[in-house]
Parts: C-alpha cells; structure tokens; sequence
C-alpha cells in the first residue's frame, strides 16, 4: 500500500517539473492540496461523526488543527509558531465564521478550546462541546459552549469556498500565497 504522504510528494513532483499554462498547474495544485485535507482531516472527522457523542473532543481538536493550517495557507505562513491566536482571531473574524464570531469571542475560543485541547487535552473550564443547541457557539453567563457539529459543518464550507477561490483567476493574491505555502510544503 502507498503512503499518502509518498503519493502527495509524487504529485507535487509531477506538477512541478512539467510544464503547464498557469490554470492547468493551478488545477492539478488545487487537487493535490483538496486530497491532502480531505485524506489527513475530512474522512477521519467522518469517521467521527458517524460514531457517538463521546467523539466530539476529537472532532473539534481536529477541525481547531484545521483553522490553523488554512489561515497558514490564506496569508502564506510558513509556520504559526507565535503566531496562533493572530490567526484564529483572523480566520474566525474574517471567513464564514465572521456571523459568528467577533474578536472578543475568536480569542476566547482559542483559549479555551483550541490551547487548552492541544496543550492540556482538556478544555478551559466553563467551556463546553455540545449538539444540542441551534447554534454554532452559545455564550451565557461566562460560558461558552460549541456545537461540534455545527461548527464542523461551516468549516467544510468554508473549505469549499476556499477551493472555489483558488479555481478563481482574479485571485491573484490568494492564489500566489496558496502556491508559495504548497511549495514551501513540498519543497
């Protein structure tokens, strides 16, 4: 069986020492990155999803990697160190999730979801993942609860409009930083 991550390479390669007109490279690199998230995030959060409750921890520490790795690909950042709670408060002010979020709420959400899940498996407390509520993050009396499931749901379409974007020949910027973060992978 070929490692994904052998076959990601493979392609890269393919792509880079062709040669190609720009939309036809652009094409073949949106399809490597869509395989890329889709293989490492979307099928093991579906796997998840289709289990119990008792998954949710897992689904929004996935989905809270997931943030990260697209605003590294939105702003070409070769790597978040120091720079994580810039770019959540960016992405969950600034994509989909700008009807959601402000940037009181973004930085709280990255303190006390996505620090403590990576740092302490644990999130802060009065925090809370839930399902059972109509949206996708509640704020009541200092506490701040998540539907997982709703939560997950805007990111994957967030994720596709990002992919919409790229395929889009105006998006000059957008593009450019997409391609530097996916040499800059690959390279």
């Amino acid at each position: 069986m070929e490692n994904i991550h052998d076959k990601d390479i493979k392609d890269w390669e393919y792509l880079t020492s062709n040669v190609f007109n720009d939309n036809e490279k652009i094409e073949l690199a949106i399809d490597i990155f869509r395989k890329r998230i889709e293989n490492r995030y979307f099928k093991a959060i579906d796997i998840l999803l289709n289990g119990d409750n008792s998954s949710a921890f897992a689904i929004i520490s996935l989905d809270c990697l997931l943030i990260e790795t697209l605003q590294s690909f939105y702003d070409w950042l070769l790597e978040s160190k120091g720079q994580s709670e810039i770019l959540y408060k960016e992405f969950l002010t600034k994509s989909l999730f700008k009807s959601v979020f402000n940037d009181e709420l973004a930085i709280k959400f990255y303190k006390n979801f996505r620090c403590w899940l990576l740092h302490q498996w644990e999130i802060f407390e009065k925090s809370l993942i839930s399902n059972d509520q109509n949206k996708v993050i509640k704020l009541s009396t200092n506490w701040i609860t998540v539907n997982y499931i709703k939560f997950h749901k805007l990111l994957l379409i967030e994720f596709k409009a990002y992919i919409g974007l790229l395929k889009d020949d105006s998006q000059i910027t957008l593009r450019n930083n997409f391609m530097k973060k996916m040499n800059s992978i690959y390279s």
